[in-house]
């Protein structure tokens, strides 16, 4: 089944203001007044207002756009404006014996937009640690190889790990750093502090207690790795 990118929109921009308190003029005005050069550097501010990568993505085209939706406006198709035009020119209806007649219609192609990425996908989280993001992706891999098992949750920002729908950690994904938080007691030992998180857009598990801030692979100990591993089999018992 095709995706109607079009009602898509339509449903993502009618619920703009009642999801974050501005509507669509608001965000445009206000993203005109950050005066951003690079797109990039707007959908990162978007998502540090709590938008998900896709939405943030969708915004800043918009924005690209002059403020106009990308698919609300799009024209009809050429099928469509040719019926509209012969009918203005007072072309005449056709026959019974021409309507009787079986013609097969003509394929014409169209041309559409490219989907927006959605935002569950790996990759796309991984893309937000920028220079970091060879040490998320082994971090990633680290807590895979601990817990083969284990269930990836995309979402903003971070990658949730967990078993049987319960989560047992967690990987903050920033370009200056990245917090590893465990689902574990007592406190696991080394550098690992009580998990506070200042964004609430982020959606932690409350089950979170304990995170560990990464900026080196030489911090990936072989304890680590037990860590990881308890904190999955405290949570499955």
């Amino acid at each position: 089944m095709a995706i109607d990118y079009r009602e898509k929109e339509r449903e993502f921009l009618d619920g703009l203001e009642e999801a974050t308190g501005r509507g669509l003029d608001a965000w445009m005005a206000l993203i005109s007044e950050m005066n951003f050069t690079e797109r990039n550097d707007l959908i990162d501010w978007l998502r540090q207002q709590g938008f998900m990568f896709s939405k943030a993505s969708w915004l800043e085209r918009v924005h690209h756009n002059g403020g106009k939706p990308i698919y609300s406006d799009a024209a009809p198709p050429r099928a469509a404006r040719s019926k509209a035009k012969a009918g203005s020119a007072g072309i005449a209806e056709p026959t019974n014996e021409q309507i009787a007649t079986p013609v097969s219609p003509a394929v014409i192609p169209t041309q559409s937009a490219p989907p927006m990425p959605e935002f569950d996908d790996v990759q796309a989280v991984l893309a937000s640690a920028k220079g970091l993001r060879p040490l998320a992706t082994v971090i990633m891999r680290l807590v895979k190889d601990a817990v083969p098992s284990a269930t990836i949750v995309p979402s903003h920002q971070h990658l949730s790990f967990e078993i049987d729908g319960r989560a047992f950690a967690v990987l903050i994904v920033g370009a200056k750093d990245l917090r590893l938080g465990l689902a574990s007691s007592p406190a696991p030992s080394g550098s690992w502090q009580s998990a506070k998180f200042q964004n609430p857009a982020l959606r932690i598990s409350s089950t979170i207690s304990h995170m560990l801030v990464l900026s080196d692979v030489r911090q990936l100990t072989p304890d680590l790795r037990l860590h990881i591993a308890a904190a999955a089999s405290a949570r499955a018992a």
